[in-house]
């Protein structure tokens, strides 16, 4: 016997030991019958899988293709807002110049007017000082002690 003859003979002996016993033909028919059922069963589920699989496939691409238009639109939308933004900026920045400018012309005048009050106030405050007794005492002691250090100057530069 050549070597491949030998291999096929192990082969063969080898399908032998492992198959099962041989069935009834009607036994045969009935295993091979439920086998079909399970393989119709196993490809209608895959079939159903593989629709329902095309079916969300074709609902992203619709969902892309609509998120795609959106980002398109909202792209120029975006680009035409920044072409006008310079003139309604410059419209803006008009109309908050000129606010601002009345603004500060109402605190400069506000600001005049509170200064004259503190000016009035400052006066009248002072007025009231120098009419108290102890302003006048006080003044009178200075004017005193001016005179008494005049008068020792004059002593000093004699001596």
């Amino acid at each position: 016997l050549t070597h491949s003859h030998t291999l096929s003979l192990c082969f063969a002996l080898f399908l032998c030991a492992h198959s099962p016993a041989p069935l009834h033909p009607q036994q045969e028919i009935q295993r091979l019958t439920g086998e079909a059922r399970d393989a119709e069963a196993k490809a209608a589920a895959a079939e159903s899988k593989a629709a329902e699989s095309l079916k969300a496939k074709a609902d992203l691409e619709k969902k892309l293709t609509q998120l795609q238009a959106d980002n398109d639109a909202l792209r120029k939308a975006s680009q035409e807002s920044k072409q006008r933004e310079p003139a309604v900026e410059s419209g803006t920045q008009a109309l908050q110049m000129e606010t601002l400018k009345a603004e500060l012309k109402e605190l400069k005048a506000a600001h005049s007017a509170v200064q004259l009050q503190l000016a009035v106030a400052q006066e009248d405050l002072d007025k009231k000082f120098s009419d108290t007794t102890q302003f006048v005492n006080l003044k009178k002691m200075l004017e005193s002690k001016n005179e008494q250090i005049k008068a020792l100057r004059a002593d000093l530069a004699k001596k």
